[in-house]
């Protein structure tokens, strides 16, 4: 809901040492929550915040929609079900504040979060690059054979991690895949890569497109309606 013309978002004022201007941050641990450097007029943040009101609305009501309220953050999953690959790593966390977020891997089926875990932002581009890295080596090859054999080439593969897509294909031929496929079970995880393999022939989803694609994956409809990323992919990963 956009705030009425005038009202302000409720938030909080952080003065940092390290911050050259004010940036307005969204998180579910303290909600709308502005920093500023070192000896900033604060009477000026009510005008910065009027600014961005709508902007802040958005972000909060995104938050809101998962289930989570200001200063109940969600904590970093126990385990990182790679389903696609019959899989599971665990996520173990030291935290210390000292020291800024890192990841290790100290074993094959073992990661952990050290340093300040109380980042969750920092924290989660960490566990993301380890998925992307990951979910490259999974699902490269399994594209490549997947393109020869249905004879629909594309141009390069992207991994990312898309806040709200699966996947998407370019007109030039780029396939991107969100690396959280890797969460998905694995008919799931294959059906976007068949998915995006006919937008290389189709960048629509006209009857042409769906009827291609349930030629060549009957049923594909009904895996569509399948991909809830609620249902597979932890609430942490998805802030």
């Amino acid at each position: 809901m956009t705030p009425p013309p005038g009202a302000l978002p409720p938030y909080t004022v952080r003065e940092s040492p390290r911050a050259r201007r004010v940036t307005l941050r969204v998180s579910p641990r303290v909600g709308l929550e502005v920093v500023v450097p070192r000896g900033f007029d604060r009477a000026q943040v009510p005008a910065i915040v009027r600014d961005r009101a709508q902007w802040a609305a958005r972000h909060l009501e995104r938050i809101a929609a998962l289930g989570w309220k200001p200063g109940t953050a969600p904590a970093p999953p126990p385990a990182l079900p790679l389903r696609a690959v019959g899989r599971e790593v665990a996520l173990r966390t030291a935290h210390d504040p000292r020291k800024a977020p890192a990841l290790r891997q100290p074993g094959p089926d073992t990661l952990l979060l050290a340093g300040d875990t109380g980042n969750d932002d920092a924290c989660r581009a960490l566990v993301r690059a380890w998925l992307k890295a990951q979910a490259r080596e999974v699902f490269g090859p399994r594209l490549r054979a997947l393109s020869s054999a249905l004879g629909l080439p594309y141009c390069a593969l992207r991994v990312r991690a898309q806040k709200t897509r699966w996947g998407s294909c370019s007109a030039s031929g780029t396939i991107s895949l969100n690396c959280t496929l890797l969460l998905l079970p694995p008919e799931l995880a294959d059906y976007v890569l068949y998915h995006e393999l006919c937008h290389t022939r189709y960048l629509n989803h006209s009857p042409d497109y769906w009827k291609l694609l349930e030629s060549l994956l009957p049923g594909a409809r009904t895996l569509d309606a399948a991909l809830d990323a609620s249902a597979h992919v932890p609430i942490w990963l998805r802030l």
